[in-house]
């Protein structure tokens, strides 16, 4: 196994910003092909790394303007890859009900909804 396979299992615990470890736009000299490539690799590598918890600070910036932005693909493919997720933000609503949907979204997979039957 190469040092870049195992980059996210090297310690117990890994401290770093989501923005160093979102999917990139471009690269010079990149095609958008190898670009995709590198994304994809980046994202398979860190999800699958086998998380015990996922905490997120600054957990409102995951919400962006649309599901289409990086933080918050990177936000529901953590949140699913892990049994337990912690987002954290000191920052109030600020009316924005689109964003403040999708931040919660990135939570529903650990959500368990009440149904007719267990309530």
């Amino acid at each position: 196994m190469c040092i870049r396979d195992s980059l996210w299992r090297a310690a117990d615990q890994v401290v770093c910003p989501l923005d160093s470890v979102k999917p990139i736009d471009g690269r010079r000299g990149w095609s958008v092909e190898r670009t995709a490539e590198y994304n994809r690799e980046r994202f398979d590598d860190l999800v699958s790394a086998g998380w015990d918890l996922v905490i997120c600070d600054e957990a409102h910036r995951l919400g962006g303007s649309t599901e289409q932005v990086a933080r918050y693909r990177l936000g529901r493919g953590l949140a699913e890859a892990a049994p337990y997720l912690l987002l954290l933000s000191a920052t109030p609503h600020q009316g924005k009900t689109d964003a403040f949907q999708r931040v919660m979204s990135v939570s529903y997979t650990h959500l368990t909804l009440p149904t007719i039957y267990s309530v």
